[in-house]
């Protein structure tokens, strides 16, 4: 079991590690929200995509309408200790404002028991065997 603290009144950030031809190491805010994980296009291409396989082909909704955007498989995610392979990410220009590199969605957090204590401001991950 993985705990951390975090603030409750701000975006949880983690440190994950992105894995395809290359690696690099991303701030990726937890999103219970988010279906699949979300990267930016610039990160992608410094894993090793080409702008070729940036096309857009996956239809993704929001409150604010559709738009077709590029869908990647990543060879891994590293978050702490665990590592899980073949994860699907959306390419997505996130607005420079927010200042995050991406968003870690359920397609990754679905295989952790994950508690949040908004009280103590602790979160626990428990790999699920």
């Amino acid at each position: 079991m993985i705990t951390l603290k975090f603030d409750p009144s701000a975006p949880i950030m983690l440190d994950v590690e992105l894995e395809y031809l290359s690696t690099c190491k991303r701030k990726l805010v937890l999103d219970t929200g988010t279906y699949l994980t979300v990267i930016n296009p610039q990160t992608a291409e410094e894993l090793g995509y080409e702008p070729p396989q940036l096309v857009p082909t996956t239809k993704v909704y929001g409150i604010i309408g559709s738009k077709l955007v590029p869908s990647i498989r990543l060879k891994s995610i590293l978050l702490f200790n665990e590592k899980l392979n073949s994860i699907t990410a959306l390419c997505i220009d996130l607005s420079p404002e927010l200042k995050i590199d991406g968003l870690l969605g359920l397609n990754f957090l679905r295989h952790f028991k994950i508690n949040f204590d908004f009280e103590t401001g602790t979160l626990t991950f428990d790999r699920i065997k």
